[in-house]
């Protein structure tokens, strides 16, 4: 089994919606499941950069001041296990219009109430579940 750490971030707008990814059809794990973006820690590098390096990739942004959210231990059965570093960011109307996603299938942004009708992991709807309590009242 791999052991891998993994960084993701949770993009929420004005309105509490999140950004969500969602998965090409040829991944190799949850192929065509929503999640968030982000993905794996490299070598030698922080979760902080990791993070930012993986939005430049996916969404052709640069990510300014990403908050660290938590940390959270992740198990995918017989293929890898580690750290799930997550991280949260509040963005702007204008922030939101230079957007481009070049990873994925699709992306949108949603509310939690429509993310929970979405095809998602078990690991990821508690993160978006922690998420939701830190967005909304603080905790």
């Amino acid at each position: 089994m791999k052991i891998q750490d993994f960084t993701n971030i949770v993009i929420y707008d004005n309105e509490n919606r999140i950004l969500m990814q969602k998965r090409c059809s040829k991944a190799k794990i949850y192929p065509n499941y929503w999640g968030l973006f982000g993905g794996k820690i490299e070598k030698d590098e922080s979760h902080r950069q990791a993070i930012v390096r993986e939005i430049k990739e996916e969404l052709d942004f640069s990510l300014d001041n990403p908050i660290f959210a938590f940390e959270t231990p992740y198990f995918i059965e017989e293929i890898a296990k580690g750290n799930w570093f997550v991280y949260t960011y509040k963005m702007n109307d204008n922030e939101k219009k230079i957007l481009r996603l070049l990873e994925g299938e699709d992306w949108g942004w949603h509310s939690f109430s429509e993310i929970e009708k979405l095809k998602i992991n078990d690991d990821m709807r508690e993160v978006l579940k922690k998420i939701e309590n830190i967005i909304k009242y603080g905790k």
